[in-house]
């Protein structure tokens, strides 16, 4: 699933692009916004979890069996995880928090 990309919009009307990778991609040590999701039969993308993070490779290969939202998303049929690339950690809680209100995910977010 490469070149793929899915629009997001925030409370604030924002709209946010993420690059979407199936459930088991090997990340980067880059910083980001992350939403787990599923792809459901007709109803398009399912946001179970927003959440943003300093090392994405960290916290969705390395510590993810740790992470209660990872956790509760696989056990929901997560099937894929969007990212956007955000270096500023203001800018990233800010954009994860707009998600977060707009989106309302299944299980939350740590925005």
């Amino acid at each position: 699933m490469l070149n793929v990309s899915i629009s997001w919009r925030g409370k604030s009307g924002t709209t946010y692009i993420f690059d979407v990778f199936p459930e088991g991609q090997i990340f980067n040590p880059v910083a980001g916004v992350y939403v787990l999701c599923r792809l459901g039969d007709t109803r398009g993308w399912e946001t179970l979890f927003v959440a943003e993070a300093e090392n994405l490779h960290e916290i969705l290969n390395q510590r993810a069996a740790d992470d209660r939202g990872y956790g509760l998303s696989k056990k929901a049929g997560m099937t894929h995880i969007a990212t956007l690339a955000l270096a500023e950690q203001e800018a990233r809680r800010a954009v994860a928090a707009d998600l977060a209100l707009g989106l309302l995910p299944r299980f939350g977010s740590t925005a």
